[in-house]
């Protein structure tokens, strides 16, 4: 019970025997009748009161305890999300650990005596094949233009011995 009705009910236990002293110590009946009247009426008020009171209790007791269902199911949304959450963090990385390429050597600023050696032949290498690709782009045009100023045909060989 709340401290509310509490107070109520000893106030209307108070105000019965307040009543029981009064209605046998009033000289006058009239006086007895309109004193028994006003506590009767007063009792009934205040029984309105508390009912009303317990009335409003109930509804803040069901209001609270749906607002705690209501906390505890977003409590539960929100700790499934986390945990989905955490579950598709590690396939992400699982899934870039498998296709990240894996440094061999880092880059330094500082250039090894090896490492310009290596440039440098690479460089002529690349030089070489731009002149194979040209010269081979150059005889394949050849190829398909016509051959005039050939007269006749020179075949290569190794002699024979006879």
């Amino acid at each position: 019970m709340s401290e509310m009705s509490e107070k109520a009910i000893k106030l209307i236990n108070d105000l019965r025997r307040d009543i029981s002293i009064d209605i046998m110590f009033t000289p006058e009946k009239n006086a007895e009748d309109d004193s028994l009247k006003q506590l009767v009426d007063y009792i009934a008020e205040l029984e309105g009161e508390n009912a009303g009171l317990k009335e409003e209790l109930q509804q803040e007791k069901t209001r609270s305890q749906l607002n705690l269902e209501a906390e505890e199911r977003r409590m539960l949304n929100i700790t499934y999300y986390c945990a989905e959450i955490d579950r598709l963090n590690a396939r992400i990385a699982e899934l870039e650990a498998a296709q990240r390429w894996h440094v061999v050597k880092e880059c330094n600023d500082v250039a090894t005596p090896i490492d310009v050696a290596l440039r440098k032949r690479i460089a002529e290498l690349e030089g070489k094949i731009d002149q194979l690709t040209a010269h081979d782009a150059t005889e394949r045009q050849d190829d398909k233009s016509p051959n005039d100023t050939q007269t006749q045909t020179i075949v290569y060989g190794k002699e024979s011995e006879e």
